[in-house]
């Protein structure tokens, strides 16, 4: 009988990190992450199921901070108003050390995620924002909130995502992602702004 060991399976895990970070989930083997890590294909079947479980489990950190974030999004800011700059920005510019932190997974999961049970987990996510926000400000009564549709909440979510998506690819990261994150809101408060008054 095989005992699991720690450190054969956080092996395992740093160098399927590494290869997904390289090549999409399609074009990643597990004979090749066994070479890479040193250890024979059978073993890695030890510790994960398939190639799946392995990619899941190697993103795991960064879906549990989404997690957190959706919760966070549902208690806090559905709560608030869409045009109270202050908490916004703080919001906003708080995902930097986010960002930072956890920027090879964002880009595993950005990127290379083609072929994998979370090939659509990025447009799932923008379409659960887009949800959300539009039906947080779907009141027909609320006249300034009119313009706050489905459609327009979808291509607000795809704002921030092309922003994250360039900030990755750009590797902008510290103090000028915190400057850049600020810009950012500026542009899409001032924009709501005039959604509202339009």
């Amino acid at each position: 009988m095989q005992y699991k060991k720690d450190h054969i399976e956080k092996n395992i895990l740093e160098t399927a990190r590494n290869e997904f970070i390289k090549k999409s989930y399609s074009q990643v083997s597990i004979r090749n992450i066994a070479s890479k890590a040193g250890v024979s294909k059978s073993n890695i079947y030890n510790y994960f199921k398939n190639k799946n479980e392995l990619f899941i489990e190697v993103l795991q950190p960064v879906l549990d901070q989404v997690e957190i974030a959706k919760k966070y999004f549902i208690k806090n800011k559905l709560d608030i108003n869409i045009y109270d700059f202050e908490i916004h920005m703080e919001m906003i510019t708080g995902v930097t050390p986010f960002i930072d932190e956890y920027r090879d997974l964002i880009s595993i999961l950005l990127f290379n995620t083609h072929g994998s049970s979370l090939e659509n987990y990025v447009d799932d996510l923008i379409d659960w924002f887009t949800n959300k926000l539009s039906y947080k400000y779907s009141d027909k009564d609320d006249s300034q909130n009119a313009s706050i549709n489905w459609f327009f909440a979808h291509n607000l979510a795809g704002v921030w995502y092309n922003f994250l998506r360039e900030t990755i690819m750009h590797n902008i990261k510290g103090r000028e992602l915190q400057k850049s994150l600020e810009k950012m809101m500026f542009f899409v408060y001032n924009g709501i702004k005039g959604v509202r008054n339009h």
